[in-house]
């Protein structure tokens, strides 16, 4: 009996344990999250749409770079988990007839499509899983506490 009630208290702190690693990663995940609050706007979209440097002078990743440059220090100026991407379909119909970028906005419908469609294979196989051990285990149990 009291082999018994020691393995549960282990058990228990191992669980308070791994729950205070957990929260610390999430706290983590929380810290890394606010950092990207602090991004102000899209250059590269800022530079495509006004064609001009940004209203408030604030010079951009690529402004700190010299022309003597090495690729070291282009990696560390540039955040690559920071940069925005720029699809046709954030600047819309008109802007995008605008800069020439028809070819490359039916390209991204495309990519669009065909994520949806294989989001639509993944659920069909999902539900064939789900009516296969329904068939082989639920269905064939001979009484209500085997269903379940």
């Amino acid at each position: 009996m009291a082999a018994w009630l020691t393995m549960g208290i282990k058990i228990q702190e191992a669980q308070i344990a791994t729950f205070n690693q957990e929260a610390i990663c999430y706290i983590r995940k929380i810290e890394k999250a606010e950092e990207w609050e602090d991004i102000h706007g899209n250059e590269i979209q800022d530079l495509i749409s006004d064609n001009e440097d940004d209203a408030d002078g604030a010079p951009g990743p690529a402004d700190n770079i010299g022309e003597n440059a090495d690729e070291e220090d282009v990696a560390e100026s540039v955040v690559a988990e920071k940069i925005c991407l720029s699809l046709p379909s954030t600047f819309g119909e008109n802007k995008c007839m605008e800069l020439g970028l028809q070819a490359l906005a039916k390209q991204e419908l495309e990519l669009q499509k065909s994520q949806v469609n294989d989001a639509l294979h993944h659920i069909c196989i999902h539900f064939g899983h789900k009516s296969f051990l329904f068939w082989t285990s639920v269905r064939q149990a001979n009484s209500q506490r085997k269903k379940t």
